[in-house]
């Protein structure tokens, strides 16, 4: 009977073990469902846009990763007030974009924009100010309605429009996860406004898997079955500190990942041939959607620089760099998950592409992907990132780099007069 007792003191060790470490995490830990994202803190259903940020909200904004404080303004804009009246003397920059933009993964202060501002105003002479109107999962389409409806009042000198490859593939989409959106189609060549009002977003019916969190599976209807496993895995998931902590650490750990995929744990992701769409603009060879996706973009790219150029600025496009191009672990973890080679994607394709539409169109372009590779390169002897691991985002290295490149084509580009 000895092996029973031991096997007994073991079990009862790592009981008391994980109990132990259970209750700590409690203490030490906040869940992912305690966890408000930035969809739930700041952002409302708009019937123009799909969604905006919500005017005078503010709130701590925490993952894994990061906890940033976020205020929005009256027009709800991350910042302080900006007026619509311009000072005379000033030069003001309206920027554009999606989450790289807003920049919500690091302070306020940390913002590529304000220290776009800051270096620009350390020139001397006039005094500049950026007005950062980044707005979570915005596409160009909706980045032209914001001009059209709000950007233009601002009466900027200059607009940038920050670009990141996703946008290719959402300009020609109804749907995003943050709910319906806008969209445009082309009548002889003329862009025609689609799905507005937009439609409000749908409450979640009963039955539905209603907790997702860093790709989780939770079950939570009758038919998925009542077995005694299904019942552990259940209780587990929705209850262990612990599994809640792991399962940030590990779902982008590619081999740790599928073992728990293939054991139910984890929400199983797209595998091999299963590319989704938004990931499709990397192909060596576009198919049609792609293609007319890229026509969509043109034009919509092309509406922007003559709204722009109506109200007396100047335009300027910015290549947001993905990271799979500047982090190789994130490009290797790509090629496995997908089933892809160097052979049938080129992660540098769409800024390449990019800069091809804004020459045809006469458009000034900015491709930072060459310097963001070599700082990166640099800061991997020291185990630093430009990009957060799991988030994606850039973190505070990587808003540096974007106002430094930004800072450098503007001053060089001779777009504010000095006195």
């Amino acid at each position: 009977m000895t092996w029973l007792y031991r096997i007994l003191a073991v079990t009862l060790s790592l009981g008391v073990s994980l109990a132990v470490g259970e209750f700590a995490m409690r203490q030490i830990y906040v869940h992912p469902d305690q966890r408000l994202g930035h969809q739930k803190l700041f952002v409302q259903y708009d019937e123009l846009l799909g969604w905006s940020k919500i005017p005078g909200k503010n709130g701590n904004h925490i993952t894994s990763e990061y906890s940033i404080w976020e205020k929005m303004n009256s027009r709800g804009i991350r910042g302080p007030e900006y007026p619509y009246k311009k000072p005379e003397e000033e030069y003001r920059i309206l920027i554009l974009g999606d989450s790289y933009t807003e920049g919500y993964s690091v302070s306020f202060d940390s913002l590529f924009s304000e220290l776009l501002k800051h270096d620009l105003n350390a020139e001397g002479g006039r005094q500049v100010e950026v007005i950062n109107a980044g707005t979570g999962g915005y596409s160009t389409d909706q980045e032209l309605l914001f001009f059209k409806h709000y950007g233009r009042k601002y009466k900027p000198n200059l607009v940038i429009l920050m670009f990141a490859h996703n946008d290719v593939w959402y300009n020609s989409q109804d749907n995003y996860w943050r709910g319906a959106k806008p969209f445009f189609t082309l009548s002889n060549d003329r862009l025609v406004l689609n799905n507005v009002p937009v439609p409000p977003p749908r409450a979640q019916t009963d039955g539905e898997s209603i907790r997702e969190k860093q790709g989780l599976k939770t079950y939570v209807s009758p038919k998925d079955g009542a077995s005694a496993i299904h019942r552990f895995k259940k209780f587990i998931i929705e209850n262990s500190y612990i599994w809640a902590m792991m399962s940030e650490a590990f779902h982008n750990v590619y081999a740790i990942r599928n073992v728990m995929e293939k054991l139910g744990f984890f929400k199983r992701k797209p595998y091999r041939g299963d590319i989704p769409g938004v990931y499709k603009v990397w192909e060596r060879v576009y198919d049609p959607e792609i293609m007319q996706s890229w026509k969509m973009t043109a034009a919509l790219i092309r509406e922007l620089r003559d709204d722009v150029a109506a109200g007396g600025a100047r335009f300027l496009v910015f290549y947001v760099p993905y990271r799979a191009s500047i982090h190789e672990d994130v490009w290797q973890s790509m090629k496995r998950r997908y089933g892809v080679t160097e052979k049938r994607w080129d992660m540098e394709k769409v800024g390449t592409q990019l800069e091809s539409l804004c020459n045809d169109i006469g458009v000034d372009y900015i491709n930072p992907t060459k310097k963001f590779q070599r700082e990166a390169a640099r800061l991997k002897t020291k185990r630093e990132r430009l990009y957060y691991y799991y988030d994606g985002h850039w973190n505070e290295k990587g808003h540096a780099l974007a106002a430094s490149v930004l800072n450098e084509h503007i001053t060089n580009g001779s777009f504010i007069k000095r006195k």
